[in-house]
C-alpha cells in the first residue's frame, strides 16, 4: 500500500524534498475476525462436550450396569464345601498317676489292638508299699488265729465251770473272771479280723496303683502322635485326654478310623441329607478322587468370622490308607439334578435392608427395583430361584450406580 507524501522546505529556500509519513488508521476489521474466532472456539467446545464427551460418559455409566436374563437350565447335581480330615475316634494315652516312663512299647505309626500294653511307669515305691501291706496282712492273720485259739480256751473253761457254779462249788467272783476272760478273747479276735480287712483294703489299693502304672489302649487304632520317651516325667491332666499337642501330659495319641468334617453354607443346607454320596479331593493327591457318604448334618450352626456354617460329617469309604488326619480337603456332595430350573448367576444375589435375600431387577420401562427372592440349590456359579422372578427378567450382576436409591436394597457404602 502506497504511503502518503508531504512536501517540506529544506534549509535551502530554493529547494524542496518529499518526506513519507506512515498513515494513522485503526484495524477495525481485524478485531472483528478475532471475536468471531473466539466465539467459534467456545461454541465448538460446547458442541464437543454435548455431542461427544457427555454421550461417552453416559455410555460408560450404562456399560457399568451389567444385567443378565433369568433363564432355565438343568441345574448341576453337586454342592461343594471345604473340610478337614479327622479321626473318628481319638484319645491321648496318659497314665492315671504322675510318674516317669520306665518302659515304652510303641512308636509313632504303630497299629495297636484294644487292650494292648503301650507303656509302664516307674513302680518301685508302689511295689514296696504293696509288699509291706501284704506282710501286715500275714501278721494280722496270725494274730487272728492266736486270738481264736485263746477265745476257744476261754470258752471251754467258762463252760466247764458253769455246773460248778450251780452246785456252789465255785464262787460267783471266779465265774465272772472266767466270763470276762472269754469276752476279752472275743474282742481280740474281732480286732484281728478288722486288721485283716484293713490290710486287704490296702492291698487292693496298692494293686490298683500298680495297675495304673501300666498304660493300655482302649480301642484298636494307629499311634498318630508320640509325645514322650522313656525316662520322661508325665503329669496327666483332664484336658490332656482330648487336647492336641499334650506334651508332658500324655504319652501318645491314638486314632481310629477317618472321616471328613465339611463346613456347609446355610444356603446349601437343604440339599444335604444323611446317606448322600460325596467326593473328596485334596491338593496332596490332585489326581485322586475319594468316595464317601454323608453320615450326619449338625443340627446347630457354627459361627466363624461372623459367618454361619453347618458341620457335615462324611464317612470315608476309599482312601483310608492314603488320607491323613488334619488334611485340608474339598468335598463335593452329589445329588440328583434339578431339570429346567429357573436360575441366575450367584453374583446377582444380594441382600435387603432386613438381610433377606433378593435381586435388583431392571424394569421394562426403565429404572431399577429390588425384588425379594427365595433361593434354592447352589451349583457352581448359579443359584436356583424358587420364587420371586420369572423367565426373561433381567437382573443386575454389578453394583448399582452410585447415588441411585433403590427402595428396600441395602446400599453398600
Amino acid at each position: 500500500m502506497a504511503l502518503p507524501s508531504i512536501r517540506s522546505e529544506a534549509a535551502d529556500p530554493g529547494k524542496q524534498r518529499l518526506v513519507t509519513v506512515p498513515s494513522v488508521r485503526k484495524p477495525k476489521r481485524r478485531r472483528v475476525w478475532l471475536a468471531l474466532a473466539l466465539v467459534a472456539a467456545v461454541g465448538g467446545g460446547i458442541a464437543f462436550e454435548l455431542l461427544v464427551r457427555r454421550p461417552q460418559a453416559a455410555q460408560q455409566a450404562a456399560d457399568a450396569i451389567q444385567t443378565v436374563a433369568v433363564k432355565r437350565m438343568d441345574l448341576g447335581a453337586s454342592t461343594e464345601a471345604g473340610g478337614e480330615v479327622n479321626a473318628v475316634r481319638r484319645v491321648n494315652l496318659s497314665p492315671n498317676v504322675a510318674s516317669r516312663i520306665e518302659r515304652l512299647y510303641i512308636r509313632e505309626g504303630d497299629r495297636v489292638q484294644a487292650g494292648q500294653l503301650v507303656a509302664e511307669m516307674e513302680s518301685d515305691q508302689l511295689q514296696a508299699k504293696l509288699n509291706q501291706v501284704r506282710a501286715q496282712l500275714q501278721g494280722a492273720q496270725a494274730q487272728l488265729e492266736g486270738a481264736r485259739a485263746d477265745a476257744e480256751v476261754a470258752r471251754s473253761r467258762r463252760a466247764r465251770h458253769e455246773p460248778l457254779l450251780a452246785s456252789g462249788a465255785i464262787s460267783m467272783e471266779l465265774m465272772e473272771e472266767l466270763r470276762n476272760a472269754e469276752r476279752q478273747a472275743q474282742i481280740r479276735v474281732q480286732e484281728a479280723a478288722v486288721r485283716i480287712e484293713e490290710a486287704r483294703f490296702l492291698i487292693q489299693q496298692s494293686e490298683a496303683e500298680l495297675r495304673n502304672t501300666k498304660v493300655y489302649t482302649p480301642f484298636a487304632g494307629i499311634i498318630t502322635r508320640l509325645y514322650a520317651q522313656e525316662g520322661q516325667f508325665v503329669t496327666p491332666t483332664t484336658a490332656a485326654s482330648e487336647g492336641a499337642g499334650a506334651t508332658s501330659t500324655s504319652i501318645a495319641e491314638l486314632s481310629s478310623g477317618l472321616e471328613v468334617i465339611a463346613k456347609l453354607p446355610e444356603a446349601s443346607l437343604t440339599e444335604i441329607v444323611p446317606g448322600q454320596s460325596a467326593e473328596v479331593r485334596t491338593d496332596a493327591f490332585p489326581n485322586d478322587v475319594f468316595r464317601g457318604t454323608v453320615n450326619m448334618v449338625s443340627p446347630r450352626a457354627v459361627a466363624e468370622n461372623e459367618v454361619n456354617s453347618f458341620p457335615v460329617t462324611v464317612a470315608i469309604e476309599t482312601g483310608l490308607g492314603t488320607l491323613k488326619p488334619a488334611m485340608k480337603v474339598q468335598v463335593r456332595f452329589l445329588a440328583d439334578p434339578i431339570p429346567n430350573a429357573l436360575v441366575i448367576p450367584l453374583a446377582a444375589l444380594t441382600s435387603a435392608d432386613n438381610d433377606s435375600k433378593g435381586v435388583i431387577r431392571s424394569k421394562p420401562v426403565g429404572g431399577l427395583e429390588f425384588v425379594p427372592v427365595t433361593p434354592g440349590r447352589i451349583s457352581g456359579d448359579y443359584v436356583q430361584i424358587v420364587d420371586g422372578l420369572e423367565d426373561g427378567d433381567r437382573v443386575l450382576i454389578s453394583a448399582p450406580p452410585p447415588g441411585v436409591q433403590i427402595p428396600g436394597f441395602a446400599q453398600q457404602n
